[in-house]
């Protein structure tokens, strides 16, 4: 079913009282509620982060880095390393580099950007460390909430055995939380900053509950829609009762989610049930008799 099809259903029933970009609202908002909960099919731990450089400039013929730089190469006059510049403090004479897994710049080496205007010498020593952030949210994947990094690679999700679902989502059998990263977490600026520095060959992956994309445009957007088809009549009376409340008075709830999702959300939970109840399980939209590890 195409979105132009749910919209012409939502339009009949309502009496075409609402307008495009109002049914666009709504189908968005339905789908996103589906995703609103902790589920492990709805956890993502496949979006990896490339652990950056910080560098340290000598105070004596350092160059201002200036915000047409970020984004130039980083060159190292002796090394010949090069890397991106993501960031500069021109107060610290500290600037943050992505060099890749194993380029490292030479202490004390002269420093430009190519067709940049920052320059100078680096600290003859402890001229560079692995940054501990802050890192930016993963945007590829939309992330609902972060729960954390972990440099631990779990055969289940990454090795030979099989795990992935319809939705490209892993399964889950332990208390993966001993693994994390110890850092925080800026849920309003969504960033992550590491409290140990972070090595450079690791794989940093990224673990959160994923979002649904964001539904804009009611002819291009099909395939944001990621309700299995199987269940799209089911989609269509969501929206419907959505559609009704807003041109009334009402709420629209997770229980209504579970009532007109029921059996696949149901389907998509039971395949991913862990050994063992949590007990941090009502502080995430999941009642004391679900069996599905969450924080």
């Amino acid at each position: 079913m195409t979105l132009q099809q749910i919209m012409s259903f939502i339009n009949q029933n309502v009496r075409f009282k609402l307008r495009t970009e109002q049914i666009i609202v709504i189908i968005d908002s339905v789908q996103k509620l589906a995703f609103d909960n902790d589920m492990v099919p709805f956890k993502y731990w496949d979006a990896t982060q490339q652990i950056y450089l910080q560098i340290e400039f000598a105070s004596a013929g350092y160059t201002n880095a200036v915000a047409g730089d970020i984004g130039l190469a980083v060159v190292g006059g002796t090394s010949g390393t090069s890397g991106t510049l993501i960031s500069y403090d021109n107060t610290t004479r500290v600037w943050v580099v992505d060099a890749g897994d194993d380029d490292d710049y030479t202490a004390g080496e002269a420093i430009t950007i190519t067709a940049g205007t920052g320059a100078g010498d680096l600290l003859a020593a402890d001229h560079q460390s692995q940054y501990r952030g802050p890192y930016a949210f993963p945007t590829d994947i939309p992330v609902r909430k972060m729960i954390g990094m972990t440099t631990y690679t779990d055969p289940q999700r990454f090795g030979t055995e099989p795990f992935i679902n319809d939705y490209g989502f892993g399964k889950y059998r332990y208390n993966e939380r001993q693994f994390y990263q110890p850092a925080t977490i800026d849920i309003f600026g969504k960033t992550l900053t590491l409290v140990n520095e972070p090595g450079r060959v690791d794989t940093y992956r990224w673990v959160y509950f994923r979002n649904s994309e964001t539904i804009t445009d009611i002819t291009a957007d099909d395939d944001l829609l990621l309700i299995p088809d199987a269940f799209h009549p089911n989609f269509l009376q969501a929206c419907i009762k959505q559609a009704n409340i807003s041109t009334e008075d009402g709420e629209f709830t997770r229980a209504d989610i579970i009532k007109y999702f029921g059996d696949w959300w149901e389907q998509v939970r039971r395949a991913y049930t862990p050994m063992g109840i949590t007990t941090n399980q009502t502080n995430d939209g999941c009642d004391n008799t679900d069996s599905y590890m969450v924080y």
